[in-house]
């Protein structure tokens, strides 16, 4: 992913063409998303094992 971001960051700055800098943006924009959705999702996974380690333990101790 840090190859894209050096690529598209490479585009908005030096490129002439406002439609590649306003794709780039696009795909930057898009990216920061899907990261942001990965971060979510392994926080969620983490919570979720604590939670059931809690279940196991207390299941186990009655």
């Amino acid at each position: 992913m840090t190859d894209s971001i050096k690529a598209i960051e490479k585009i908005v700055l030096t490129s002439d063409d406002d439609e590649k800098q306003i794709r780039s943006a696009y795909a930057m924009a898009g990216l920061i998303g899907k990261y942001q959705k990965l971060i979510e999702t392994t926080d969620l996974v983490e919570r979720i094992e604590k939670l059931e380690q809690n279940y196991e333990s207390i299941k186990q101790s009655k």
